[in-house]
């Protein structure tokens, strides 16, 4: 099996860092985090993906809703996780990008998937990237821990491509409410051994 699954940080603005990590699956226990990178724009972002045939993506972003507050929202909160409203006027900026970005890869075919990487990091029980990596078994080049500690864009991609990882690999914790899923990644410990 060869399969790759990336995690998007999308940015309302063009010029701003929209961080992409991606992670190649090679087989059971083999996976690596193979790119990562600063895109601008979701056409770049699109380009990416289809270079890099990408199965399944993470989007850091609302993928749905229109703008509005979710019951999803409502049930993160319920469970303790500070996510910010999407009728935020710049959030609803951010769904609406989420929202075409999640159209355009469904239809090239990739799975998308929505995600909070701050969030998913805290449920994983992992107490920082680097560490979240290694209780997965994803190899990572040692170069980019300066680029995951000084980005929070490239951070957040790479925790998002963690989930994504986390949905192919069954570890994910998924938070749903009248339809709209946003995935976490179940606690690690408790998966070991």
């Amino acid at each position: 099996m060869c399969l790759s699954v990336c995690g998007i940080d999308l940015a309302v603005r063009k010029e701003r860092c929209t961080g992409y990590a991606l992670i190649v699956i090679y087989g059971d226990n083999d996976a690596e985090l193979t790119r990562l990178n600063c895109l601008h724009g979701v056409k770049e972002v699109v380009d990416e993906v289809v270079r890099d045939h990408v199965g399944v993506a993470a989007v850091d972003a609302p993928i749905s809703g229109g703008g509005r507050v979710r019951e999803v929202e409502r049930e993160m909160w319920r469970r303790g996780f500070k996510v910010l409203p999407p009728s935020m006027p710049w959030m609803r900026e951010l769904t609406k990008l989420g929202e075409a970005l999640a159209s355009d890869l469904r239809r090239l075919g990739v799975e998308v998937i929505e995600t909070h990487p701050s969030s998913a990091l805290r449920s994983s029980g992992a107490g920082s990237v680097p560490e979240l990596l290694s209780m997965l078994g994803v190899k990572f080049p040692r170069d980019y821990l300066p680029k995951i500690a000084s980005s929070r864009d490239l951070r957040d991609a790479v925790i998002a491509a963690a989930v994504a990882y986390c949905y192919v690999t069954g570890r994910v914790e998924p938070v749903e409410a009248n339809g709209d899923v946003i995935y976490l990644i179940r606690e690690l410990s408790s998966l070991k051994g």
